[in-house]
């Protein structure tokens, strides 16, 4: 999934060591704490307006294709230079260029993000050190400018992160820019409505366990190590026309990528057993409610992933366009026959998921 960040240098870190600012703090934990992979591009560039954004908007997103677009811009549209006696940008014209930022966006998603703005001390901007127009930032104005963001962000139902009561003076290192701790305060807010857009389970830890299938401990995903033994939960469908469910996993997953499998699988999360987590990857993946579910021995798979799967069974007869798929999960399911099955695994093993000769001797 492809998560595109609109900003100016706020966006980027200005003044800040390498990668503390809080699009990269975003991007490093999506890293560690999730299953799936997430390209976040920070595109934030240096004295930025809505007018500049504009003009480069589509550029960007027609070659990155995101999934979700984060807007932190304003900031530069508020500033008031004493000579001109103006702002960058009046707030009429501040208001249309967010909506016809909306409009391009949604070409591409419906899950956009507006970041508020915020500002420290007026002492150390107004005006800024050492500039020949008398370039001003003050809250009072800035205020103005972020109540229009959030008005807007309301009118089309977008998520809004409000950061004026969160950041205080001393969270900036100029008055202008962020410290790392303000950077650390707008990521929190950040991935609070970033969750609200992609589906996230990083919160749960796994249940790790020893070779005789006891548990020894519990990790999150980015803690896991080559040697961690885990536990899984397998789900094999089939129908009366002797086919078998199968699904494809979804490029962004990192165990198995893009590979087929079962139609349903998951790693076990704490307070969770093997039952229970079938019937949450149901919903999740297939939106099925209920299912009646036989349950098989647990098997202990070792070798790139170490783990005991225990595999359930059920017969159901559903078209596949009944079927909701959470893309995030699952880029296809298919209904195949035993046969057919047989032979492209026996010609294409790579294109399966580890050890699925195993679970195609237990269940044909």
């Amino acid at each position: 999934m492809n998560i595109c960040i609109f900003g100016d240098s706020i966006t980027w870190g200005a003044r800040l060591p390498f990668r503390v600012g809080w699009a990269n703090l975003l991007r490093n934990y999506l890293d560690r704490h999730t299953e799936d992979y997430y390209s976040v591009y920070d595109l934030g560039i240096d004295g930025d307006t809505t007018n500049g954004l504009l003009n480069r908007f589509e550029v960007e997103s027609n070659s990155r294709s995101p999934e979700v677009i984060i807007f932190a811009i304003g900031t530069n549209d508020s500033v008031f230079r004493i000579k001109e006696k103006n702002t960058e940008i009046n707030l009429l014209d501040f208001e249309r260029n967010l909506e016809n930022l909306i409009n391009k966006s949604s070409k591409f998603t419906k899950k956009i993000i507006f970041v508020g703005l915020s500002k420290g001390d007026d002492k150390l901007t107004c005006p800024i050190p050492r500039s020949s127009t008398g370039k001003s930032y003050s809250k009072k104005v800035l205020l103005k400018y972020d109540l229009i963001i959030e008005k807007v962000a309301k009118k089309y139902d977008m998520s809004f992160v409000d950061i004026k009561k969160t950041l205080v003076d001393s969270d900036f290192d100029d008055g202008l820019h962020p410290n790392k701790i303000g950077h650390k305060k707008i990521f929190k807010n950040v991935l609070f409505a970033i969750k609200k857009n992609i589906h996230l389970t990083e919160e749960n830890k796994l249940i790790v366990v020893d070779t005789q299938n006891i548990i020894c401990g519990f990790k999150h995903r980015y803690q896991l190590t080559r040697k961690d033994i885990v536990r899984v939960g397998a789900l094999w469908i089939t129908n009366s026309s002797n086919e078998i469910l199968i699904s494809r996993r979804a490029v962004t997953k990192r165990r198995d990528t893009g590979k087929w499998g079962p139609a349903v699988a998951k790693i076990i999360e704490k307070g969770q057993d093997y039952k229970k987590s079938i019937l949450i990857a149901l919903k999740n993946e297939l939106n099925i409610e209920k299912l009646d579910l036989i349950e098989h021995d647990i098997h202990y798979i070792n070798g790139k992933n170490n783990f005991f799967v225990k595999w359930f069974s059920s017969k159901i007869d559903i078209n596949t366009s009944d079927l909701e798929i959470n893309k995030i999960e699952t880029t296809e399911i298919k209904w195949v026959k035993v046969v057919d099955l047989l032979d492209n695994f026996n010609k294409y093993p790579d294109k399966y998921v580890q050890s699925f000769d195993e679970y195609l001797n237990i269940f044909t």
